[in-house]
């Protein structure tokens, strides 16, 4: 290979502007082709082929390794090595670096005739908010045209790499062939889709989580024996229902939250600059106490966790403010398709507002959850008769009384205990479990690399609510959780919700 020949063609978007913008002065029609390019391999070729085809310039847009979310280990291949392999096909004009989640920005500079993808994209027109309808977006706006070209079936980069290089353990992969054999990529994302016009309220308290990294410091205070640290850095994320909400907020077209805000310190006006677009907050206003705040020390060198602060008051909110929430939510419950519970157990779902809750509405999926604020008095068995109870293994045991039985036995006496019609349980790094018909499923966990996991049972209790609530089967509602799940433990704490864009992607991973 005359690599300087080929690095010419490697061009940052910047150096591609001029240029295109003569060729299209000459008259030259110009193709844009996208993607990942892991392992080179004849269906790229045949994609590519044909792309240039449709016209007399074609530029590829190679995705940047920081946004390829295709499992672990994965690009197997890094940028300018993928970059260079698409750069050396001789029907390949120019190769651009893809520094967004997807070309839009690439579109709307370059202003292509062609935008080309492979057929098997197709699918993701019908959801309004995945990256491709983005791209189309910008191309409508430069007056560009997208084509879907035929794909060589059955060969993709991430199926041979999985193939040949598996990247999950043993049982992993043969949980996945077996899956593979009832669910593939286009049903999945097909049901998923038909998630979009569900009507959702998730009810909860707004907790805002506050990530201050603290370095050690070599000394000790001389007066007293205590451990110093250095703050290096802060941030603040918006967690608890709002971390639930926003999730949701990728798959639905619009999520309603009930909530309340402390009345002492809001933090109104930086939660509202957090939520997506379409996420609709009614904020309630708790007289006399802040908004939550969990503040958690980091040592920014390995990310473990110091210790923590909590801000809140323990006790009951206000008769006055109970009156009003409860009004509220009787006047709405009958709108929704879905009511999604998330109890952290800091007093704002009362005795009173979880049986207007249980009563009013249709669709009931409810997490209590366990914490050190918590810890023996906000148990599961307070929602009696949930149409879908999301809860971890400890948070189970603790709401039976039981710490020696098999798990699965523990499952099956919390849906006992709760009357709920369907339960799942998660079990951290083996997984979740579910129960279909009093019969109990395991789905393994699809987690490899954990940078924080605080947030990642919101995440697995938002995705996979939207499926029981759809009346999608036990075993592909926890697997849909444990893949939201094995995306959030990837970052910090609530920093980013999962898009739609992101999970397809680790979804086909999965699946191909």
């Amino acid at each position: 290979m005359h690599t300087h020949r080929v690095g010419k063609k490697i061009k940052t978007l910047e150096e591609l502007v001029p240029i295109v913008q003569q060729l299209k002065a000459e008259g030259k029609r110009v193709v844009l082709a996208h993607g990942v390019f892991d392992l080179m391999h004849m269906g790229h070729i045949y994609y590519l082929d044909q792309a240039a085809d449709y016209g007399d310039v074609l530029i590829v847009s190679v995705l940047d390794d920081t946004f390829v979310h295709k499992g672990p280990n994965r690009p197997a291949f890094a940028e300018s090595i993928r970059q260079r392999s698409v750069a050396s096909l001789g029907y390949v004009s120019f190769v651009v670096p893809c520094r967004e989640l997807g070309p839009y920005k690439i579109i709307r500079q370059l202003r292509p005739d062609i935008y080309a993808r492979g057929e098997d994209v197709m699918p993701l027109l019908d959801d309004p908010t995945s990256g491709l309808n983005r791209d189309k977006e910008a191309l409508d706006e430069v007056g560009g045209k997208m084509e879907f070209l035929q794909i060589v079936p059955l060969v993709h980069s991430t199926s041979l790499l999985n193939r040949y290089f598996p990247p999950n353990p043993p049982e992993v992969m043969a949980f996945l062939d077996d899956f593979k054999k009832k669910y593939d990529y286009a049903s999945v994302v097909g049901h998923l889709q038909s998630l979009r016009n569900l009507k959702v309220l998730v009810v909860g308290e707004t907790i805002i989580d506050e990530y201050c990294y603290a370095a050690p410091l070599p000394g000790t205070p001389s007066k007293s024996p205590v451990i110093a640290a250095e703050v290096r850095e802060r941030e603040m994320f918006a967690g608890g229902v709002l971390a639930c909400a926003n999730h949701i907020a990728g798959l639905c077209e619009t999520v309603d939250v009930v909530t309340y805000l402390g009345e002492t310190c809001s933090r109104e006006e930086f939660i509202r600059g957090k939520l997506q677009p379409n996420v609709r907050p009614e904020f309630f206003i708790c007289p006399n106490r802040p908004t939550i705040t969990k503040t958690r020390y980091i040592d920014p060198a390995y990310l473990t966790r110091l210790f923590e602060l909590y801000e809140f008051d323990r006790k009951p909110i206000p008769t006055e403010l109970e009156d009003s929430i409860d009004a509220y939510l009787k006047g709405c419950l009958a709108d929704y398709d879905l009511v999604l519970v998330a109890d952290y157990g800091h007093k704002l779902l009362s005795k009173r507002l979880i049986e207007t809750i249980r009563s009013g509405a249709a669709f009931l999926a409810v997490n209590a959850q366990t914490n050190a604020g918590n810890l023996g008095f906000n148990y599961a068995t307070k929602y009696q008769g949930a149409d879908y109870l999301c809860v971890d293994e400890r948070e189970a045991r603790l709401a039976v009384h039981d710490d020696e039985s098999d798990v699965k036995d523990v499952a099956r006496s919390v849906r006992s205990s709760t009357g709920a019609a369907s339960v799942v349980l998660t079990l951290g790094r083996r997984g979740a479990l579910f129960l279909d018909n009093g019969q109990a499923g395991i789905i393994p966990s699809f987690t490899t690399s954990v940078v924080d996991t605080v947030g990642a049972g919101d995440a697995f209790l938002a995705f996979s609510s939207l499926c029981a609530a759809r009346g999608l089967s036990s075993d592909l509602t926890a697997f849909v959780g444990n893949v939201a799940g094995s995306l959030a433990v990837e970052v910090i704490g609530n920093k980013t919700p999962i898009s739609s864009e992101l999970f397809f992607q680790r979804l086909k991973y999965l699946l191909d």
